[in-house]
């Protein structure tokens, strides 16, 4: 899976950190389809400026709505052009943050960890196929 997203020059071990791997958008891909392959089993990665940046594109919609009429009624751009400013200076901090931040949970940093809970997790669901009755027939490929 990792060579979709990463060119096959760079070399990723167990003992490489997931975050210098992948950042950003890469990360997100990365991540929803091993939580999509492993079932949603892994934690889920914390973006928490996620909802701050939305903040600031509802002020700069609601600046932008009120910035027309009033562009119009003082004939001055100004108003306009403000919140065109603040969202795309409210979306390039977003762009940084989401590039250079380490949104990953803490016992999970190299690609080791990510390998251990993997094949904790399929253990443990290996093991609940083989002792639950009701799951006799499923397991016996």
């Amino acid at each position: 899976m990792s060579n979709l997203l990463v060119p096959a020059a760079c070399q990723i071990t167990p003992s490489t950190r997931i975050i210098d791997a992948f950042r950003g958008d890469t990360l997100d891909q990365y991540w929803s389809e091993l939580c999509w392959r492993n079932r949603q089993m892994i934690p889920d990665i914390s973006r928490k400026w996620d909802s701050l940046f939305l903040s600031g594109c509802l002020l700069a919609v609601l600046g932008f709505l009120l910035g027309i009429p009033l562009s119009i009624v003082t004939a001055n751009i100004l108003y306009l052009l403000t919140p065109c400013v603040s969202l795309y200076a409210c979306w390039k901090l977003y762009c940084l943050y989401h590039h250079h931040s380490d949104p990953l949970p803490p016992e999970l940093q190299t690609f080791r960890d990510l390998a251990l809970l993997i094949a904790g997790r399929n253990c443990d669901a290996e093991f609940a196929v083989q002792t639950d009755p009701q799951c006799e027939g499923e397991g016996l490929a």
